[in-house]
């Protein structure tokens, strides 16, 4: 048995990634739906129709096309923005059948009118609490909302995926930004009391103990759902509900991570998963809001969960829809992230063959056979003999593979200097590297970084530049092939460069260097001790007079450069004679557009710029 104290919401253990990645803001589209249903039934408490529909669809209308493939998990399907279950595979509640008779509108009314669907489910609810005589009354939510959901509650694993739903609900209840964002009153329901003082302990802690007789808040609080009292024995930081669908990997090594999306919630997935009907499975489940982790088929063993290809993965489920936006949230992706990387260090796969390449989330391996089997970590969409389409366009590779994949950079902080691949200005980079390098001159208030030479291995290999300290910094750009990315300016003063590459094919990599502007006067020191350089006015919007001493005598460059990059070339002379030199250019004749340039002066080995700014 491993650790037995588990951190279920801890964020990457301690380090503060939310702040370079926000979560999606989810849009109620359907506000005027809602006012209306608690017009006509104000015994309903404001908020909590749209709690259920954030919950079950992020305020989607879900409808489902003729011909469309079922989800890798097989949850049955919901339809509408309330989310109701209509062919329940004689294991969830058909809830979008008993809304229909209840309320007295149709089944296909349902379905296809978004204000219908509100309106339906509003009017079963509160014949709920006009039956169970709760209307105004507190607590009320349990029993009139329990009886409308989909989910079984006949186990006490299906009671805790209830359970979980219903926590998810009235959490977004009390959520003082919620109440702000969606319009509605300031609710404090007491969820200790509603659940019961143990339960909620578990289902709301930041810190819990597990033994195998129970699950506590080490503090005597035990979580009463038996299929859930032993420890997640492969991954500390999850809860362990048993799924019954699972066999042997018949000695088959592990080596690889499959990130699956649920088409579906967490609770729906976690109780449809016990049903042996599904015949579908996956070793870890994670909720989106705060990213906990529910183990349900032990690693060891083979989930049902990516076909042909489940012998040698293990498979991850993310709560939410691919298609739709609002459930890839940070949480999720850290706690995602930090057990795909636990799962790399148990079987020693190489966590830089995570799937990093901009293409990633938009292309299918069943349309273009790639990216195959070197990548190790990748999406049921990029295994072969699959027609399903999960994670989907809306997960973020790039942001996954740096959570999954943090070395250390190395720092330049010389005001010039060369800039090369770990071949060298004459040798190869190598295959799976992940390197990181920042340019952070001291005093410096923009770097310029020029490339003489550039090839990568194109559609694999990328090179990617950020305008900061680090790789969570604004993105300058990424580049991959032989197209040479010419010259790139990092306008804070720090420039951080990021390469990563494959499992195979190498190439000559790059030649390049940087340099830095000390200040934005207008007036710069030569690099190396060249002398200085002097530009007036500045701004400017006519002529440009320009100034600069030489120390010796030297070949003399001068160009403008704007924000992109781009070059015009003002004067070149294969030998200047020391001392001080005065030019004159007619600006006019440039054709500029008003906005910040770099005046760039290279004098033999020594360059130097100064900011201008284009009236």
């Amino acid at each position: 048995m491993k650790k037995t104290v588990l951190f279920l919401f801890v964020l990457c253990f301690g380090l503060n990634l939310s702040a370079h990645k926000t979560d999606p803001v989810v849009t109620n589209p359907y506000e005027a739906y809602f006012t209306k249903a608690y017009e006509l039934y104000p015994e309903i408490p404001r908020g909590v129709l749209e709690a259920v529909a954030y919950t079950n669809t992020r305020f989607n209308h879900i409808v489902h096309p003729a011909g469309e493939p079922e989800s890798c998990s097989g949850i049955p399907k919901a339809y509408g923005i309330m989310g109701l279950t209509l062919d329940g595979k004689n294991y969830f509640n058909e809830n979008l059948k008993k809304v229909a008779s209840i309320s007295g509108y149709s089944v296909d009314d349902i379905i296809s009118s978004p204000e219908k669907n509100i309106l339906a489910y509003a009017k079963a609810l509160a014949s709920n609490l006009k039956k169970y005589n709760l209307a105004g009354k507190d607590p009320f939510l349990m029993s009139s909302l329990i009886p409308l959901s989909e989910l079984p509650f006949g186990t006490e694993a299906q009671t805790f995926a209830v359970n979980t739903q219903i926590y998810g609900i009235l959490t977004f209840m009390n959520d003082t930004k919620m109440q702000t964002l969606y319009k509605f009153p300031t609710h404090n329901y007491d969820l200790l009391n509603l659940f019961g003082e143990e339960n909620f302990k578990v289902l709301s802690a930041g810190r819990v103990i597990i033994s195998e007789k129970s699950i506590t808040d080490g503090k005597g609080n035990n979580f009463r759902s038996g299929n859930i009292s032993v420890q997640s024995a492969d991954y500390g930081p999850a809860l362990w509900v048993s799924s019954p669908n699972y066999n042997s990997r018949g000695g088959t090594a592990i080596t690889a991570v499959t990130i699956h999306d649920m088409e579906g919630s967490y609770a729906g997935a976690i109780s449809w998963f016990q049903n042996t009907s599904s015949q579908v499975s996956a070793h870890y489940c994670i909720r989106s809001s705060d990213g906990q982790i529910t183990q349900m088929v032990l690693e060891a063993n083979r989930a049902w969960h990516v076909g042909s290809e489940n012998n040698y993965t293990i498979g991850i489920e993310h709560e939410g829809y691919a298609n739709q936006t609002g459930w890839y949230t940070v949480n999720m992706y850290t706690q995602s992230a930090l057990l795909t990387a636990h799962i790399c260090t148990t079987y020693n796969i190489n966590p830089k063959r995570t799937l990093y390449q901009p293409w990633g989330n938009t292309t299918y391996y069943a349309q273009s056979g790639i990216p195959g089997a070197c990548t190790k970590i990748k999406g049921h969409m990029h295994y072969p003999n699959q027609t399903h389409t999960d994670p989907g366009p809306n997960w973020d590779w790039d942001y996954y593979y740096k959570l999954v994949n943090s070395p250390s950079a190395t720092v330049y902080s010389t005001a010039i200097g060369n800039f090369y691949d770990s071949g060298g200005p004459n040798g190869n980079y190598s295959n799976d590297e992940h390197l990181i390098w920042t340019i952070s001159p001291a005093g410096a208030t923009s770097v310029t970084l020029s490339f003489n030479n550039f090839d990568v291995e194109n559609t694999w290999d990328y090179l990617y530049v950020y305008n900061g300290p680090d790789i969570w910094s604004p993105l300058v750009g990424y580049y991959s092939g032989t197209t040479n990315p010419g010259t790139l300016i990092a306008s804070t003063g720090t420039m951080t460069i990021e390469f990563r590459s494959d499992c195979a094919t190498t190439a000559t990599g790059w030649n390049a260097s940087w340099n830095s502007v000390q200040n934005t006067t207008g007036t710069n020191q030569l690099a190396g001790g060249g002398g200085q350089l002097l530009a007036y006015p500045n701004p400017f919007n006519e002529d440009i007079s320009i100034n600069y001493s030489l120390n010796e005598n030297s070949s003399v460059k001068i160009t403008l450069v704007d924000m992109i990059g781009r070059e015009v070339s003002l004067f070149e002379h294969a030998n200047q004679s020391a001392g001080m030199h005065h030019l004159k250019v007619d600006a006019k004749s440039l054709s500029l557009t008003q906005g910040v340039y770099f005046l760039k002066l290279e004098s033999g080995n020594k360059t130097s710029f100064v900011k201008l700014i284009k009236n």
